[in-house]
């Protein structure tokens, strides 16, 4: 496996005292359009098999800007726990022929 993978951070707004259930509709439709904007960018790449969006907010979870910030990771591998999950999944749907929610 060769060393490759991206790591994006997006800034949601300049006011650091924002956060993304503060933000006005527009600003948040403007978030969101960047986020799949990005998802769907690193997805063409074939040489990713896992990307990630999620957010850090505050010291505490390991946030180190202060804007509020989303990141987006991708990877040339699944992440094991992800593999396991996705496989129950598959092998659950095979065999009931619906997700496992479903009623």
């Amino acid at each position: 496996m060769h060393g490759i993978g991206a790591h994006e951070v997006i800034v949601e707004s300049p006011d650091h005292e924002r956060g993304l259930a503060d933000q006005p509709l527009e600003q948040m439709t403007a978030i969101v359009s960047v986020w799949k904007s990005r998802i769907n960018d690193l997805m063409r790449d074939t040489r990713f098999k896992y990307v990630l969006l999620f957010k850090n907010h505050g010291p505490s979870a390991g946030a180190t800007l202060e804007h509020p910030h989303t990141q987006i990771i991708a990877m040339p591998v699944t992440p094991r726990a992800i593999s396991i999950e996705l496989e129950a999944s598959r092998a659950h749907h095979q065999l009931k022929e619906r997700c496992s929610s479903a009623t």
